[in-house]
Parts: structure tokens; sequence; C-alpha cells
């Protein structure tokens, strides 16, 4: 066994490979039991996702909001600020992203930098309370973030079916913003938009703050021991704060993505589960910059590819998904399939 073990590939790549298939696998038998062919089901997975120009865009656009929150999340876990509220800073970010949008009159490159710094700062502030909460009063951030997303779902669900809302729309939604706000194509004929370069921007830029500064050195001591860290000096309460702003902010920035970029109004459920899957995509990427990057890409591509799969194979929607939630769980539990690999190994 020792021998056996000895050749299984532990790294965090492998064991996410090994995590795949396992929910390959589950989801296969689920769609067995459906009654529909998995194999079809998956290659209309693929052809659904990079079949055409059109839909490589429509792929990229479920992909980068994932890359905003992911980052965020990630940050913020990296630094022992545990953010479950990233649902709520991407409802914030998008909703003043609508109102610097329509309201605002500015030249184009100026209007979408301003659009942005209000969804940045936005997103930051409403995080920033409860990291406030927690460096100061100590009070459990897991609770604080989790309740301020649904202050931030009825503070838009307000402004969408009150002052805001466009009266010449079936539909309750916003105002539309000017298109002097609306984010350039990045790829004709495609809704795809520069917000995907600038998320991968983003990530790079994280990933030399984290691993090659004074700051990200700080921000990680913290995350691992924040004890340790007070007793060598670092300033773990202005730490804390920072790591809730800035893990706000980046899931801010999913919300002015989707406003700028995508629907450029703002509705109900709009951003629903974004925030919520963001934890995922930042814990299967291991809680690195580039690791969420490659994270946030599979689920967006799974994630647009299933919504095909349901016309191609003729499946219901409940089965979809469970189907895509078989997939995330058990992608989730690539650190218990290590454990129990290595455990299998020692004894």
């Amino acid at each position: 066994m020792e021998s056996l073990r000895g050749k299984i590939d532990l790294t965090q790549f492998s064991m996410s490979l090994y995590s795949l298939v396992l929910g390959l696998g589950l989801g296969a038998a689920l769609l067995t039991v459906a009654g529909a062919d998995p194999v079809i089901a998956y290659l209309t997975i693929i052809e659904g996702s990079f079949g055409s120009l059109y839909r490589i865009g429509e792929t990229l656009i479920k992909i980068t909001p994932f890359m905003w929150a992911g980052l965020g999340v990630a940050v913020g876990f990296k630094s022992g600020y545990w953010n479950i509220g990233a649902e709520g800073q991407i409802i914030i970010g998008a909703l003043l992203t609508v109102w610097g949008g329509h309201f605002f009159q500015l030249p184009q490159p100026l209007h979408i930098m301003f659009c942005v710094m209000l969804g940045f700062i936005g997103g930051g502030l409403w995080s920033l309370v409860a990291g406030a909460l927690k460096a100061k009063l100590g009070i459990n951030e897991v609770l604080t973030t989790l309740m301020l997303n649904y202050v931030a779902l009825w503070l838009a669900h307000y402004f969408i079916h009150g002052p805001w809302e466009d009266p010449s729309k079936v539909w309750a939604q916003t105002f539309s913003v000017l298109d002097s706000a609306k984010l350039p194509k990045i790829l004709p004929g495609t809704r795809a938009h520069l917000g995907i370069i600038l998320a991968v921007a983003t990530a790079v830029i994280l990933h030399q703050l984290l691993s090659k500064s004074v700051l990200g050195y700080r921000l990680r001591a913290v995350g691992e021991n924040p004890t340790a860290s007070k007793a060598a000096g670092i300033d773990t309460v202005k730490i804390m704060l920072l790591a809730s702003f800035l893990s706000g902010a980046l899931a801010g920035l999913a919300g002015v993505s989707e406003i700028l970029g995508v629907h450029f109004f703002l509705e109900d459920g709009l951003t629903e589960g974004y925030g919520y899957t963001s934890i995922a995509v930042a814990m299967l990427g291991g809680l690195s910059p580039m690791g969420t990057l490659l994270s946030a890409s599979f689920f967006g591509f799974l994630i647009n590819g299933s919504n095909y799969m349901q016309r191609g194979v003729n499946i219901p929607t409940t089965t979809v998904h469970v189907f895509v939630g078989l997939i995330i769980l058990s992608m989730l539990m690539t650190p218990l399939i290590k454990k129990a690999i290595t455990r299998l190994g020692a004894k």
C-alpha cells in the first residue's frame, strides 16, 4: 500500500482532476437514471460552450463574474476573513453601477471608470461593515456577511420596484445605463466584453501582491495565525479591515461587469447565485489568484454548457441543477479525497 501511495500524485492539480473524474462519474449515473445518454450529454456541454464564436462569447460572460467574485472570496479567506457575503456585495456593486451609469453623463472612458470606481468602493464598504465588527468587537463575520446579503437583496428590490423602476418595461427593472457607460465588446458578434480581460489582469496583480510584497505577507500571516502576527508587530486590526474591504470590492466588480457588460439594468434575481458559487470557485482554486482564474473558467464552462445540455438531451431543469450541484460538490471534496488517500497509504 505504501508503494501504491507513492505512485499517486497528491498535488493540488492532480487531486482536482481526481475529484472531477468522480463528479463526472456521479453525473453520468444521474443522467442515466434520468433516461439520457451521458456521452451525448457531455458532448452537448462542450458543443454548447465552444461550438461557435457566439457560444464562446456566452461562456466568457459566464466566467467573468465568477472570476471577480472568486478573487474577492479568495483574498478574504487567505487573510482570515471568511466572507460569505459576496452575494450581497455583488448586488451593491450592481446597484451603484446603475446609479452612476444612468444618472451621470460623462465621456465614455471616464464614465466607465466612474462606474467601476462606484462598484468597487460600494462592494468594499458593504463588506467593511462586517470586517469592522470582527476587527473591533470580535463578532463572527460568517454571520454578519450572510445577513448583509439579505439586506442588500431587499435594498435592491426597493429601488427596482420603487424610484428607479423603468415604467416603459413590462417586468420590473431599473433604468438602463447610458451607452457611454457600457463596456466595449472584445469579440465581434458576441456579448463578450472587456471585463474578462480586466479580471485576468487583476488576478496577475493580486498574485504579485500576495506572493511578493510586504503587504501580501502580512495578509497571509494574519490569515494563518493572527495571534502570532500580532506578537510579531503586525497591526492585525488594520490588516483585517483592509482584507474585508478588498474582498468585498472585488466581489462588487462582478456586479459592475454584469451591468456594464451584459444586462445594462438591474432586476430581481439578476445576479442570484454568483456570490455563493464563488465560494466554491475560490476553494477549488486553492485560494490563489491564478488558481481561481482556472476554477472560474471551469465553472463558467460547466454552467453555460449545462444550459445547452438541457435542450440537447431533453431532461428537466431540475435534473440539470442537480447535475451541476454534483460536479461542484465532488470538486469541493478534493481535500477529503486527499486525506483519505493519505490515511489509506499510512495504514
